[in-house]
């Protein structure tokens, strides 16, 4: 009495077997993409906290004249304008290394900083959103320099003149006081924001 299972019912349990493996690794399958999606937002959410906190911290910087040496003839300077502002508050850091005593750093700049006003301890913009109070703080700071290798630092608003006055511009000269002699500065300037 061997009983034989028809093959049919074979086929009907193969069918089955692989239907239900089928729908376990298209689950499993839908698992690990969405991990990966999930993990994905996670990794964007962790690295835009890094560049904030390094925002909030100053430690974002970027070279803006990287050891350029240059020569002026008595009196006169170099500069490098950067006519499209800065994009946060920060400072400059001038490192110059001149051949003269009669050397100056000079940083100008000007920026667009918004109006308003405190009360009850709340700071309260003047306007709507789409139409603040606005002011144009100009900055211009010299700062002479010995000769040898000297480190300057110069505070930055953030430059918004070019979304509200038209003009925005940071600039940065490396000066010669001489009434006769010649000077040669090496000039390092880096923006940390």
């Amino acid at each position: 009495m061997n009983e034989t299972i028809p093959k049919k019912m074979v086929s009907n349990k193969i069918v089955i077997a692989l239907g239900t493996a089928c729908i376990i690794l298209g689950a499993f399958l839908v698992a690990i993409y969405f991990t990966s999606t999930i993990n994905d937002t996670i990794n964007q959410k962790d690295s835009l906290i890094r560049d904030l906190n390094d925002t909030l911290n100053l430690l974002k910087y970027t070279v803006w004249v990287n050891n350029e040496t240059v020569s002026q003839t008595a009196g006169n300077y170099t500069s490098w304008t950067f006519l499209d502002g800065v994009p946060a508050a920060g400072y400059f850091e001038v490192l110059t290394t001149s051949t003269t005593n009669n050397t100056y750093i000079e940083v100008i700049y000007n920026a667009t900083v918004q109006i308003g006003f405190e009360e009850d301890h709340t700071y309260h913009y003047i306007g709507t959103p789409e139409a603040f109070a606005w002011y144009p703080y100009d900055y211009d700071h010299r700062i002479n320099v010995p000769s040898f290798e000297t480190v300057s630092v110069f505070p930055v608003l953030l430059a918004m003149g070019q979304l509200h006055s038209g003009t925005s511009f940071v600039e940065i000269r490396v000066g010669n006081t001489n009434t006769i002699d010649n000077a040669t500065e090496t000039v390092l300037v880096t923006y940390y924001y």
